[in-house]
């Protein structure tokens, strides 16, 4: 509880208080005005803070995470139960609670695209898709050795990302048709997105590169803090014109869009490793060192 309280909670606390400070700079006044007038009012952040809601400011919208990942805290005593029976080989409670939340997720994708005359179709899942995913991931990393240095695995999975985009654009498409509001496969919580995640992990671990595990494990020791960061990232360079310049000088159409949709994601995540990489040295300097100095 203390390394969550550390790690997680303090340090959303704390990006959220930062966003509500910077709330009206970032929307274009002054640095001076919005530190004296705050997004949302003190009350409204101490609720968040018990309430284990972190996203009542409009620039701290994707902390909605944070209490996905405490549900999985709440509920890991009993997937733990289920872990320790998978061990012993008693696999049919971890295999059956992913195979409905799997169909649960296929089911939500199918009654996206089509219109059921009978209503909803019931899928009596057991756990949250947070919670399935984290038991998908303990299922690949248990078994990741299957994957080590299999080139082949890192073709089929790279063709599986390109066709799973593919698919989820003209399933986007079709909604987007019928109700331009309608955005359900952008999200993550889809069936589409699920193959993508499993596809790009495996593709990763195909890869049998020394160089690239010490690159990869840093930045994935650091991936937490970047999420953090990102859309602090993201609404600063747009305050500051940084998206508009990108857009107004990539050409137009569909290179324009495939060039801005892997650039300025790329440039965000870069930015916000690079702060996160700066923190940790000055913290060193200051709070490491300091420690290690007797008086």
């Amino acid at each position: 509880m203390e390394k969550i309280l550390k790690n997680i909670i303090f340090p959303t606390i704390l990006i959220e208080g930062v966003s509500c400070l910077l709330h009206g700079f970032l929307a274009g006044g002054s640095l001076i005005e919005s530190l004296c007038n705050p997004g949302i009012n003190l009350a409204t952040y101490l609720h968040d803070i018990l309430s284990f809601k972190f996203n009542s400011e409009v620039y701290a919208a994707h902390l909605w995470y944070i209490t996905s990942y405490i549900s999985i805290i709440v509920a890991f005593p009993v997937l733990k139960l289920i872990v320790n029976e998978y061990e012993k080989g008693i696999k049919y409670p971890l295999n059956w609670v992913l195979a409905l939340g799997i169909f649960n997720l296929f089911a939500k994708d199918l009654q996206a695209v089509f219109l059921f005359p009978g209503g909803e179709i019931e899928t009596y899942t057991v756990f949250s898709v947070p919670i399935l995913l984290c038991l998908l991931g303990y299922v690949l990393y248990k078994y990741k050795q299957m994957f080590y240095g299999r080139k082949y695995l890192g073709i089929i999975t790279l063709i599986a990302m390109v066709g799973i985009n593919i698919i989820r654009y003209f399933l986007q498409k079709n909604l987007f048709d019928k109700n331009i509001n309608n955005d359900y496969f952008f999200y993550w919580n889809t069936l589409v997105a699920l193959i993508f995640s499993v596809s790009f992990i495996i593709f990763f671990l195909s890869i049998e590169c020394k160089k690239k595990h010490i690159i990869v494990n840093y930045i994935a020791s650091q991936t937490f803090a970047i999420y953090l960061l990102h859309v602090l990232v993201f609404y600063t360079l747009d305050r500051f014109g940084i998206r508009n310049l990108l857009l107004n000088n990539l050409g137009k159409g569909i290179v324009k869009e495939s060039i801005y949709s892997i650039v300025y994601p790329l440039l965000i995540f870069v930015i916000s490793l690079c702060l996160v990489s700066l923190f940790n040295v000055i913290k060193y300097i200051v709070i490491d060192k300091a420690k290690s100095i007797k008086l």
